[in-house]
Order: structure tokens, then C-alpha cells, then sequence
């Protein structure tokens, strides 16, 4: 049997992991659930073929489950600095390993539009032999919001915030560029 205390704890416990699950799954997850068509019955049996799922917009969410970007097209983008790692952890994530070596690239993006603007969260990478690699996202936002090195928030006309985007890379991938500029 347990005492009031013990039974006070372990519902602190739950009730805070519910919230943190709740949260994790609602800031990585997608905010709006397209509709789906379902096929009509006709006379005869015969089921109509259903309409097409509607076609992603740009504004909508993206893979990565962040809920708006503006295009890169609305920073002016400046390279900072490019490291790699063997590991990384963050407060939220925990230690992250790559498959065989991190590259992070950290950018300056400032808001050259009369609106505020969203920085991407999946600015892919390309090689120097034409492959592209999407960010890895969780170590993306431990780096940058985590580690307060920058945010992903809203950007104000003519403000600069700085993003770290990680990328895991498989051995023997030299890093060409991000954003059309040259690392």
C-alpha cells in the first residue's frame, strides 16, 4: 500500500509527463488535418472514385511538423561559422548521436521583407557531389533554442536572428552549401 505522499509523487509524475508528451507532440506535430475525401456510394453499388487529397501550400506545415517558414528568399543569409561534431545534447533531447559525424551550420538570417518573417527549419544541405540532406530536427532545435544560440521565432522587419541547422552526414560527404551560399 502506498502513502498519501508516495501517491501524491507518482501523480505529479504522470500529470507532468502527459504535459511534456502533450507539448513535444504538439510543437513537432501537424496543427491542421487535411480533409479527406471519401468515396460516395452510386446507385448500383458502385463506389465513386474519390476526389484527389488536397495539394500542400507553402504556408501549410511542413515535414518537419513546424506549422510556417517564409522562403529563404525573404533573409539575407550570411554563414556564420560550420563545425562538426560527434555528438551533441540539449536539455530536452538528450545526447544525439550521428550515423558518423554531425555538420553544423550556423547562419545569420535577417528579414529583408516590410513583414515579420519565419525562419525555415529544413534548409537542406548539398555536397559537393549534388546529394542533399535534410536537417536532423531534433538536434537542429536543441542547438539553436536549447542552447540559445538563436530561435525560430517570428523575425521582425530589418531583425536577424541566428539558426543552427544540424546535419547527420555519412562519411566521406564534404559539406558545399546551404542556402546558395558556398560553406
Amino acid at each position: 500500500m502506498t502513502t498519501p505522499s508516495k501517491r501524491t509523487g507518482w501523480i505529479a509524475v504522470a500529470v507532468l509527463h502527459t504535459a511534456v508528451v502533450f507539448s513535444l507532440g504538439y510543437l513537432a506535430g501537424d496543427r491542421t488535418t487535411p480533409a479527406v475525401a471519401v468515396p460516395a456510394a452510386v446507385p448500383g453499388g458502385t463506389p465513386a472514385p474519390a476526389s484527389p487529397p488536397p495539394s500542400p501550400t507553402p504556408a501549410g506545415p511542413t515535414p518537419t511538423g513546424w506549422p510556417r517558414q517564409s522562403p529563404i528568399d525573404d533573409f539575407a543569409v550570411k554563414v556564420v561559422k560550420v563545425s562538426t561534431a560527434k555528438s551533441l545534447s540539449d536539455s530536452l533531447y538528450g545526447t544525439h548521436r550521428p550515423r558518423s559525424r554531425f555538420t553544423l551550420v550556423r547562419l545569420s538570417l535577417r528579414n529583408r521583407t516590410d513583414r515579420p518573417a519565419h525562419p525555415p527549419s529544413n534548409l537542406p544541405l548539398r555536397t559537393a557531389d549534388g546529394r542533399e540532406f535534410a536537417p536532423a530536427w531534433e538536434p537542429t532545435f536543441g542547438q539553436t533554442v536549447l542552447a540559445r544560440r538563436g530561435t525560430f521565432n517570428d523575425v521582425n522587419p530589418g531583425a536577424a536572428t541566428t539558426v543552427v541547422y544540424v546535419y547527420d552526414l555519412p562519411a566521406g560527404a564534404r559539406p558545399a552549401e546551404v542556402a546558395g551560399r558556398r560553406l
